[in-house]
């Protein structure tokens, strides 16, 4: 076979695959995604983060954390992302 069947063979054979591929993600069933981030309520949860600093070493077992507390309320939260001179 000459170069260009095999050019052919390949194009028809990745033609297929991708037909095949996209026929079963649409034949897939759907899963079902739990909402994202926590129901709105009353009350805070706390977030602790650690600071990762490259200069100290594979663990960073001396990175500093912090507490910060998030709340639940929608309005509250939105209230906290404007910029100061905007509350």
């Amino acid at each position: 076979m000459s170069l260009t069947g095999w050019i052919a063979l390949a194009m028809a054979g990745l033609t297929a695959l991708g037909v095949f591929a996209i026929i079963r993600h649409h034949l897939s069933p759907r899963k079902e995604r739990e909402p994202r981030g926590t129901a709105p309520g009353d009350g805070d949860t706390l977030v602790y983060a650690r600071e990762r600093v490259a200069f100290l070493g594979a663990g960073n077992a001396d990175a500093a954390g912090r507490m910060t507390r998030v709340t639940k309320d929608p309005q509250q939260y939105a209230k906290g992302m404007m910029p100061g001179r905007r509350k």
